[in-house]
């Protein structure tokens, strides 16, 4: 209740607009409350406006004190300045959004826990612009629509996400507690833009859609199945999820930048990482966050390198971490290639982020993904002079049992699936880590200030020159 950032002052503003309808007739009906509520929603509107997130947090908190200030002054047109600052709130959305969403819909923040929320909050905005008869830009629409492309690509039919970058579990706004954010974005975004395979995520009306958008819920029952494969390559915001013919299996592999702006606040050393969907879940896993401001120890932990499924080279992380928001050294990541052949799509990526040791090295990653079995193969490359230790991760689901790890090759049962982790490299080393705390390895964070061990695959080998490391993993149901 004694929140005062600016954001969080907003997100509250936004609370009051979307429960007001539903307490107006105990508003009016007490005149005392109600002039204390309204001059308290002034103060609010006018801290915000004075006080925007326009340095090192002009990100997604920027992105939630704009809409808060766009639907306060909305839905509560109440003073003289509210026209001013719903005007400058909606050109501001108009600038935001462009910045911090790249033209294929991710957000730049590389990060799928702010790629929700921001994009629950500029839903919310370009909503209360139709209902009010002052709708945003095609421009703005596009970038919206681009924004659940991506959540139509990686999502799993059960609405399993990759975590990859920082989360904190927050939401832009929550009208029923068991409606998630996807179901949330998707239902609204399949109405408003008329993408009827969007709504499979939720078979009844949210409650969202029931207060927002009422007037377009017949079209709930225009679901359909699409036969068309949904967009795979995000070019610009630096991300591949690639899937089988049948749609069941599918791969995800990061070659975006570290972050957004100068801090990249909330994003991870996770270049050239990968993560693995089979059925309705992600068995290759992206570790998650962990924690922000408490147990500096894990939170670097869970932006390393080691915590996620790529290459780490003489122990150091592929950007160097300088504070709990902040790199002193960023790998830049590049996609070299995607190509398609029969049955088959190879991605082939490259970051610099080890050109920095005094012997540099440049990884190369290039993947063969069988669309027929989702079986793939992984060539890691090392261009480098001299000797270098190098470690590949691989972490999985918590339900995953390692039944054996000898004669370079890895099984493990899941879910009713057999995956096998194999290379012809016989001086690779093979372990298994659960749940390490020295060092830390082998953890996986669900939600914001919660750890659990996974098993995790460590290959480890030492390398002296140019290497090229093959890892085959075999799908089989």
């Amino acid at each position: 209740v004694n929140w005062t950032s600016s954001l969080e002052l907003a997100l509250r503003v936004i609370s009051w607009a979307l429960l007001y309808p539903r307490l107006a007739h105990d508003v009016d009906s007490d005149s005392n409350f109600r002039d204390r509520w309204l001059a308290s929603i002034y103060l609010h509107l006018s801290r915000v406006a004075s006080r925007l997130s326009l340095y090192s947090s002009a990100n997604n908190h920027l992105i939630g004190e704009l809409v808060g200030l766009y639907v306060g002054a909305s839905c509560f047109p109440i003073w003289g300045e509210c026209a001013d600052w719903r005007d400058f709130a909606s050109r501001s959305l108009e600038r935001e959004i462009l910045l911090q969403v790249s033209d294929d819909g991710v957000n730049r923040e590389q990060a799928m826990s702010y790629h929700l929320f921001t994009l629950e909050l500029l839903l919310l905005a370009f909503i209360v612009g139709r209902n009010c008869g002052r709708p945003f830009s095609n421009a703005y629409a596009g970038r919206l629509r681009a924004m659940l492309q991506l959540l139509d690509a990686v999502a799993t039919p059960a609405g399993d996400l990759p975590s990859y970058g920082d989360s904190d579990d927050a939401r832009g706004f929550v009208l029923a507690l068991d409606e998630s954010a996807l179901e949330v974005t998707t239902q609204l975004g399949g109405l408003l833009f008329d993408e009827p395979a969007w709504l499979r995520f939720r078979a009844k009306p949210t409650a969202a859609a029931q207060a927002l958008v009422p007037d377009l819920l017949g079209a709930l029952n225009s679901f359909a199945k699409s036969s068309k494969r949904p967009r795979e390559l995000f070019r610009e915001g630096g991300l591949a999820c690639i899937r089988t013919d049948d749609g069941t299996i599918r791969l995800l592999m990061d070659f975006g930048p570290l972050g957004y702006a100068s801090t990249a606040a909330h994003g991870h050393a996770d270049a050239l990482s990968i993560c693995l969907a089979i059925g309705d879940e992600y068995f290759v896993i992206d570790a998650g966050t962990y924690a922000y401001h408490s147990h500096s120890e894990w939170r670097n932990y869970f932006r390393s390198t080691a915590a996620h499924n790529t290459a780490r080279v003489d122990g150091c992380d592929q950007s160097q971490i300088a504070g709990r928001f902040l790199w002193s050294a960023k790998a830049k990541a590049r996609l070299v290639q995607l190509q398609e052949s029969i049955g088959h799509v190879v991605i082939e990526a490259e970051h610099d982020g080890y050109t920095r040791l005094d012997d540099p090295v440049k990884h190369r990653r290039t993947v063969d993904f069988d669309r027929t079995t989702g079986s793939f193969s992984l060539a890691d490359s090392f261009h480098c002079v001299h000797r270098h230790t190098i470690e590949l991760f691989f972490h999985l689901h918590e339900d995953a049992t390692v039944t054996h790890v000898a004669g370079g090759k890895a099984e493990i049962l899941w879910h009713g699936s057999r995956i096998v982790f194999s290379s012809p490299d016989t001086l690779l080393a093979w372990d298994v880590i659960c749940g390490s705390e020295a060092p830390k390895l082998g953890w996986r964070s669900r939600a914001f200030n919660r750890k659990q061990p996974v098993p995790t695959l460590c290959l480890r080998s030492e390398i002296n020159g140019n290497t090229v490391i093959v890892t085959q993993v075999d799908v089989q149901p």
